[in-house]
């Protein structure tokens, strides 16, 4: 089975303005505008600019309405998934598409080049692997046969694995899994997604979540499992494995269509390499009870600082320390247009 030949891309994002962290996603929803434009200009500035879509699960702020507005993106309103967390997402693959291809993003990523480039992968969903192992193999090997698909027989590296850095301080982490960073069963990253026209993922996707919260409810050992109970990313893997199953082809998005902090901190990534800048954590701090709408400004000049430590801790040389600092100046000084240059008026607006 092959991809569809036109190119023609679809690209949808799914903020959630309908609980307590209705006025993070507003912040990142208004960023990645800002970015979005940043790139494509206002509707017509670039010819076949793709077609943008805001899936929002409850009703958007007046902020993005206009900001959506100026940017020519399409607004749709959906009911919450009553499956809880990022499961939402899935929402943006209800869309009607208008293209060949549709580039599912979180929120939380930033546009720092023409996403066509990513549309041209030749094969009918692509995405990028996982900065780390979070499912242990013995999991996998209970869960896969359980649900009727063959245990796939490749094996990936993770970013961590990839960049030889420690994850013994991160949340979640899971000492037996140290070792499967470099040898994971395959575990992608779905903050950034392609599918191509006919490739049936929504169901898919769907199908599995339900069948995998099924399986875990039922068996004690998993049962309090964090990731494979909250994480959209396990039933990906389950449904890419089934698609491929059946015929569909599956290829890897490069590094620059889905950069994390990982990929600088590890000396995998310059800031010239990258088409969608992953954000995660991205001015996070603005769930906590004791934040206001007052403190973004710090968030953004704080998160700005993290992302030029991360490409200092990628230098390896002197001649990439130089670089490392270049590429961290350039980023700071990207998050402080945006704000100043598109997202303060809307924000305070």
């Amino acid at each position: 089975m092959t991809c569809s030949p036109s190119f023609d891309l679809d690209v949808v994002i799914v903020p959630d303005f309908s609980g307590r962290a209705a006025t993070l996603f507003e912040a990142r929803t208004l960023f990645f505008l800002a970015s979005w434009l940043r790139v494509y200009g206002q509707p017509g500035a670039i010819h076949d600019t793709p077609v943008l879509h805001l899936c929002c699960i409850g009703t958007p702020p007046p902020s993005v309405e206009r900001l959506a507005a100026v940017a020519g993106a399409e607004v749709h309103r959906h009911a919450v998934i009553r499956d809880g967390h990022s499961i939402n997402k899935l929402r943006g693959l209800e869309v009607r598409r208008r293209g060949g291809r549709l580039l599912l993003l979180d929120v939380d990523v930033l546009v720092l080049g023409d996403v066509r480039r990513v549309s041209s992968l030749k094969a009918d969903l692509g995405a990028a692997v996982a900065g780390k192992a979070q499912v242990p193999e013995a999991a996998w090997d209970e869960i896969y046969p359980a649900l009727g698909i063959p245990l796939p027989t490749t094996r990936l590296v993770s970013v961590y694995g990839r960049a030889g850095l420690d994850t013994s301080q991160l949340q979640h982490r899971h000492a037996s899994l140290e070792a499967e960073n470099t040898a994971m069963l395959p575990y992608y990253n779905s903050g950034v997604v392609m599918v191509s026209d006919g490739c049936p993922l929504l169901e898919a996707w769907q199908d599995a979540r339900r069948r995998l919260v099924a399986y875990v409810g039922d068996h004690e050992t998993w049962r309090d499992h964090h990731v494979l109970n909250t994480n959209d990313q396990p039933s990906f893997a389950l449904a890419v494995a089934e698609l491929v199953q059946q015929g569909f082809t599956f290829a890897q998005l490069p590094d620059g269509a889905n950069a994390r902090l990982p990929h600088f901190r590890g000396g995998l990534l310059r800031l010239g390499d990258v088409v969608i800048f992953h954000a995660t954590g991205f001015a996070a701090e603005l769930v906590e009870p004791n934040r206001s709408r007052d403190d973004l400004p710090e968030l953004v000049r704080a998160y700005g600082i993290t992302w030029a430590e991360a490409f200092r801790q990628g230098a390896s040389s002197l001649p990439t320390r130089w670089l490392a600092w270049r590429d961290g100046r350039r980023a700071i000084r990207l998050l402080d247009e945006l704000w100043h240059e598109t997202v303060r008026d809307a924000w305070n607006g």
